[in-house]
């Protein structure tokens, strides 16, 4: 019987370990260095520069130690270079919030709509669509990306306190309550 400590399970393991790598390394999920955190690029044809994967690092570190403040000053900054930057979820959410509560409203509005792009079945993709509409409407006056927001509700159903700040910006929009 095999165990842990059993060479041919060890050289088993090993060749699994270095096909999945092979496997990975084949898709562009990863590097020499290790992971990387998986990025969603229209066409395949995409590629970082040294700068670019390093503000990203500087991102997720800053992120680790809670300073939300540099996390969204770099990516507003990793914007520039590379308009269609998407941080992983988590990430991306704590920078738009951040850009959003520091009242840098054009960018966080791109941060949220980045979000949703990427992140549709997010389990915080509905409060991210109403903080987005609320963005448009309240702080930036634009009904129509508000209403365009709003729509990518339909019926659904929502829980009461979502309804009532859904059906407070659709009426602020001029459309029909939920």
């Amino acid at each position: 019987k095999r165990n842990d400590f059993d060479v041919l399970f060890i050289f088993k393991q090993w060749r699994r370990r270095r096909e999945l790598r092979e496997a990975i390394d084949a898709v562009g999920g990863g590097h020499a260095g290790g992971p990387i955190a998986a990025r969603v690029a229209s066409g395949g044809d995409f590629e970082e520069t040294t700068d670019q994967r390093a503000l990203r690092a500087t991102i997720a570190s800053a992120h680790r130690e809670r300073d939300y403040t540099l996390a969204a000053k770099l990516y507003v900054e990793l914007t520039a270079s590379l308009p269609d930057a998407t941080l992983p979820a988590d990430i991306q959410l704590d920078v738009a919030n951040e850009l959003a509560r520091s009242a840098r409203n054009a960018d966080a509005a791109r941060a949220y709509g980045r979000f949703l792009e990427r992140f549709r079945t997010h389990r915080a993709a509905d409060d991210a669509r109403l903080m987005l509409a609320t963005i448009f409407m309240r702080r930036l006056g634009d009904r129509a990306a508000a209403a365009a927001t709003l729509a990518g509700f339909g019926k659904r159903e929502l829980d009461r306190d979502r309804a009532a700040m859904l059906a407070a910006l659709r009426s602020e929009c001029g459309g029909t309550p939920a």
